[in-house]
């Protein structure tokens, strides 16, 4: 989900013409930060999520979607409990 969160931030920015610095200034970072949210090296905060869905008209879709947790990927066939067990050892 993260990084569908980065590329639509992306995808966003770029429909609507900004540059990185002009993303950045909207959510008061610099064009480095950006670059890093939509490369997804840096997860989105708070602040910065409601500044976007205040500039873009997003509603609450940046905010909702900045507190999600981190997701853990299991492989296919492989349940939770199977992988836990293989940790402890």
């Amino acid at each position: 989900m993260w990084y569908f969160l980065a590329f639509y931030l992306r995808f966003l920015r770029e429909k609507m013409g900004l540059s990185l610095t002009q993303c950045g200034e909207i959510m008061g970072v610099t064009r480095g930060t950006v670059s890093n949210f939509e490369a997804g090296r840096r997860r989105l905060q708070d602040d910065h999520a409601r500044a976007l869905d205040r500039h873009f008209g997003t509603g609450l879709y940046f905010n909702s979607c900045s507190g999600l947790p981190e997701w853990r990927m299991i492989p296919t066939g492989v349940s939770s409990s199977s992988s836990m067990s293989r940790k402890r050892r």
